[in-house]
């Protein structure tokens, strides 16, 4: 889109979408609008562009405190013109663009005026950290002014807040850093007794296992040292009773060896042979072969 010429005064004057055009005829105000058209009379007719756009102007302000403490509060301000035809009767804008240049600078003066209004009724904690309330206050004061230009005040923000006394600045730091260095140091503790107490239970844990451990392997031992003990005494018996087996074949073996020898000592033609006789013969083997032979068996007659 081509930009109007704002040098242009006669013919068909054209304003951009970000722009208003004012037409006044014989002085007096004819139309205003964004974006709007108008045919300028020579000598009668005079067009005017306003900058709809929205500005930014910095300002920086030094004051004392409630305390008596100097300050410097640094920021910015963004406006832009809402009634063009007010805008037009407060500054000359046949050179828009120094009217806006001049609009930012009265602006900032005022500014600056309500900051220090504003700064100097408020204790130096507020103004560091109720930036808001600061913000809030300097559109109250600017806006009925601002409101006869035909501007308003989009927002206002404050950047920096520098306080000029260098040992003042370091003392209210003090406090915070002493706060913050108390809360690492008891943090510091605080993990370090963790990390202790952690390792406290991990060594009691693994005290407790090595005990269990130690208890476990000397049951195991013994139980085998029991059972090994019960198996010997088996053994001992079995060995007992081999042995014992083992003489009761040999006495019963020997006896049978001397049965012709003990037959031939017998007086057998005066023996009779019955059923309780055998007995006492088998009852006497017997008795031989626990006892031993130490004399010859008799019969009974």
């Amino acid at each position: 889109m081509k930009t109007p010429d704002p040098t242009k005064r006669i013919g068909i004057i054209t304003a951009s979408p970000a722009q208003f055009l004012v037409h006044f005829r014989r002085g007096r105000p004819m139309k205003a609008a964004r974006g709007g058209t108008a045919f300028c009379l020579p000598y009668l007719d005079r067009c005017v562009l306003v900058p709809g756009t929205a500005h930014r102007v910095e300002f920086c302000a030094d004051q004392i405190t409630e305390e008596n403490q100097g300050i410097e509060v640094a920021g910015f301000a963004v406006w832009r013109i809402e009634e063009p035809l007010r805008a037009c009767a407060t500054f000359d804008f046949s050179a828009p663009d120094a009217a806006v240049l001049e609009v930012g600078e009265v602006l900032q003066g005022v500014v600056e005026s309500a900051t220090r209004h504003q700064v100097a009724r408020m204790k130096l904690d507020d103004v560091i950290r109720q930036r808001s309330s600061i913000i809030a206050a300097l559109k109250k004061e600017v806006e009925p002014l601002s409101g006869e230009w035909g501007i308003v005040l989009d927002t206002v923000e404050i950047r920096t807040v520098k306080i000029f006394s260098r040992q003042l600045f370091e003392n209210l730091q003090a406090k915070y850093r002493d706060q913050a260095r108390l809360a690492a140091v008891v943090s510091a503790l605080e993990t370090e007794r963790a990390i202790s107490e952690q390792r406290c239970r991990e060594e009691i844990l693994r005290i407790k296992a090595e005990m269990e451990t130690r208890e476990a392997t000397e049951e195991l031992d013994l139980r085998k040292a029991r059972h090994a003990f019960e198996l010997a005494g088996i053994e001992e018996n079995s060995e007992r009773r081999r042995i014992e087996t083992s003489n009761t074949r040999d006495r019963v073996l020997t006896a049978l060896d001397r049965l012709p020898e003990i037959a031939s000592n017998l007086p057998l033609k005066n023996v009779e042979i019955r059923a309780d006789m055998l007995g006492d013969l088998v009852r006497a083997f017997s008795r031989l072969a626990t006892t031993g032979l130490t004399e010859s068996p008799t019969l009974k007659e």
